[in-house]
């Protein structure tokens, strides 16, 4: 029976020198890494000041530009509100123009009606229609009239009396005869006659739901000597306004 020898080998654990190690080559392999990086950006044409010097640049760039934008937007708002001045100016004056051309329009008519007045002197005398229409309202089945009296300026009398009204037309496919008084809406009308030289008379009738007017039928009825009783009828569309 043979004899086996026996060995110990003994190894010594060095933990910190196996770390030393370790950091040692990943401290090598990080300089050779960032040594071919900027080599590489080197052989590319770049270089960490060129670069910064481009941020710089478009910084700067940049910042002209939203400097630009604000004077752009200031000016914008400058011109809409010129814009808006300029508008409310012409609307200001076409609303002006407007109410000229309507006291001229009134005028004109005033003119005409003293016209009417004074060539009525050369007429057989007596009370005149001088003018007679009705117009519509905002409301509806609600129109407004209008009747002018005159009396030739030679005369001195004055004139009393009274005026009637009366609507015909057609209601639920019937001719149908309204007085002024069933047209009033309840309102009280003053059509009484009383003046020297001319008189206006005015005053709003409701109509029936329905009922739809197609003449109007108008009595002036004066007291006194020398002036006799005048009985019109008009077609609606002739008058309306």
């Amino acid at each position: 029976m043979s004899k086996r020898s026996t060995q110990l080998i003994i190894k010594q654990h060095q933990p910190v020198k196996t770390w030393l190690l370790i950091i040692a080559y990943g401290a090598i392999a990080f300089g050779i890494g960032w040594f071919l990086y900027s080599f590489g950006l080197i052989q590319a044409g770049y270089s960490n000041v060129d670069l910064g010097k481009e941020i710089q640049d478009l910084t700067e760039q940049s910042d002209d530009l939203e400097g630009n934008n604000a004077r752009l937007r200031e000016q914008v708002v400058m011109l809409e509100r010129s814009r808006q001045v300029e508008t409310g100016a012409y609307a200001e004056v076409d609303t002006r123009l407007q109410e000229l051309q309507q006291e001229i329009l009134e005028l004109k008519e005033e003119v005409a009606f003293y016209r009417g007045i004074v060539s009525s002197r050369e007429s057989a005398g007596g009370l005149t229609i001088q003018s007679f229409d009705i117009e519509k309202t905002q409301e509806e089945r609600v129109y407004q009239f209008k009747l002018v009296l005159t009396q030739v300026m030679k005369n001195e009398r004055i004139v009393r009396g009274k005026i009637k009204l009366a609507f015909e037309g057609v209601n639920e496919g019937k001719m149908q005869k309204i007085t002024i008084k069933q047209a009033s809406g309840g309102a009280k009308l003053n059509l009484n006659l009383k003046f020297k030289y001319f008189q206006t008379i005015a005053g709003n009738v409701v109509f029936p739901d329905g009922f739809l007017p197609t003449r109007v039928f108008l009595e002036i009825l004066p007291v006194g000597k020398n002036l006799a009783k005048m009985e019109k009828a008009y077609d609606w569309t002739a008058i309306l306004k």
